[in-house]
């Protein structure tokens, strides 16, 4: 709901109209994501075969709506990364990179990639903090401009 409310804010002050649609987009992403249960995988809850033959509605919509999601912040870190400062543009276009690279690596996890099926869930969690601390500089950025 924050970064809903931050999309807001930057549709109506910020600099790029582009990249608060995108925030925006990140926003219902999540929460849409978080209204459909995930399936299960990777033999948790014990007794679940690591991958299953079939998804469920409910899992479908939650990877469909974790895909646009997770899509958004790092195409924003690129819109974000037109401006007339530097550090700011390298901040963003790392970010952005490497939000998309560890997303890719979380989700070689969870479709049961031998090398990083053990490490899905850390490496999304490692993503999801770039991505929330990219979104915070940028809150603090734009309130100090």
């Amino acid at each position: 709901m924050l970064s809903l409310g931050f999309a807001v804010g930057l549709w109506q002050v910020g600099p790029s109209r582009w990249g608060a649609l995108l925030i925006g987009t990140w926003a219902v992403g999540l929460l849409g994501a978080g209204a459909f249960r995930t399936d299960p995988v990777s033999g948790y809850p014990p007794g679940t075969p690591d991958q299953l033959q079939r998804h469920t509605r409910a899992g479908a919509l939650h990877d469909l709506l974790s895909l646009i999601g997770f899509l958004a912040p790092a195409v924003a870190c690129f819109v974000f990364a037109l401006s007339n400062s530097l550090w700011w543009a390298i901040y963003s276009i790392a970010s952005g990179v490497l939000f998309a690279a560890t997303m890719a690596l979380a989700s070689a996890g969870f479709d049961q990639s031998q090398r990083w099926v053990d490490l899905g869930g850390l490496v999304q969690r490692i993503s999801l903090t770039i991505g929330w601390t990219w979104q915070t500089v940028l809150a603090v950025r734009i309130l100090h401009t």
